[in-house]
């Protein structure tokens, strides 16, 4: 609901009121979370065991510790760590794109207004959903690497043909197609991590993935934003430049993503895990 109602505050009332019901939501969010119960005193299990009060937090638990960050890097000598990561990573390329270049494109381009691209993005949650539901049942017949590595790369190339459509049906189905890869993509992505570390390491696998994709949703926008403003100072047309970056990310994303199956098959030992019941 929250999208397509956004959608139509800006419509009809601009984008300050928009921002309102974002900001509105917001606070809803930070009020509810202040309303929930504060956590109990912590205890080992035992009936009658002596209570432990939690951990004061101090200004020195905000200074980062070198000693974690070296040995979160380290992980990465493990090859079915490397290897997710890096899958990992590269389908923030496709979701930053989206969530920037491809919102410009729906509305200045093809001349989409804010009402349905927030369908659009209504749609494509509800995809999502149906994606994750399927992910479990997926990998069961399917190697889970080859798996998160298929439709992450189908989400990437779904995003890169934005200008190769023309309405707004269109716009829809190709956008359910990739946000339904999303939503396989998710769960499996954490269960593969996870099944890499033992039970000490999985805070810190969890902070080395984030880590990791912060670097792709930094570096994905700031070049698909230098090669589209490349191209329009040298052809003097903001609409092709802007089309044409789609199709180079998508291109480099695909050579990004050989490489990685290719290290994929130099390692087979990373599908040596359990893929769950094939029963129904």
């Amino acid at each position: 609901m929250g999208p397509p109602l956004t959608g139509a505050v800006w419509d009809y009332w601009g984008p300050w009121a928009a921002f309102s019901v974002i900001s509105f939501c917001g606070i809803g969010g930070l009020i509810s979370a202040a309303m929930l119960p504060k956590a109990g005193p912590r205890t080992d299990g035992r009936a009658g065991a002596p209570e432990t009060p939690a951990a004061r937090f101090t200004l020195r638990d905000l200074v980062p510790d070198p000693a974690e960050y070296v040995s979160a890097f380290r992980m990465l000598a493990t090859p079915a760590i490397a290897i997710t990561v890096m899958v990992g990573m590269m389908v923030h390329v496709g979701n930053n794109i989206q969530g920037t270049f491809y919102i410009v494109w729906l509305n200045e381009v093809a001349n989409i207004p804010g009402t349905l691209i927030g369908t659009l993005i209504a749609i494509a949650s509800a995809a999502a959903a149906g994606g994750s539901l399927i992910s479990a049942w997926l990998r069961r017949y399917i190697p889970p690497y080859w798996l998160l590595w298929f439709v992450i790369w189908m989400a990437i190339i779904l995003i890169a043909v934005t200008p190769l459509l023309g309405s707004f049906v269109l716009f829809a189905v190709v956008l359910s197609l990739r946000s339904a890869f999303n939503g396989i993509h998710q769960p499996l992505v954490i269960t593969l991590m996870l099944s890499t570390v033992g039970p000490n390491e999985k805070g810190k696998i969890i902070g080395l993935r984030g880590t990791a994709n912060r670097v792709t949703s930094i570096a994905a926008p700031f070049l698909m934003g230098a090669i589209a403003q490349l191209i329009t100072e040298i052809t003097g047309d903001r609409t092709l430049g802007l089309e044409i970056s789609f199709y180079i990310i998508g291109a480099l994303s695909t050579v990004a993503m050989i490489f990685i199956a290719w290290r994929m098959t130099k390692h087979p030992e990373i599908h040596d895990i359990p893929r769950g019941n094939r029963g129904a």
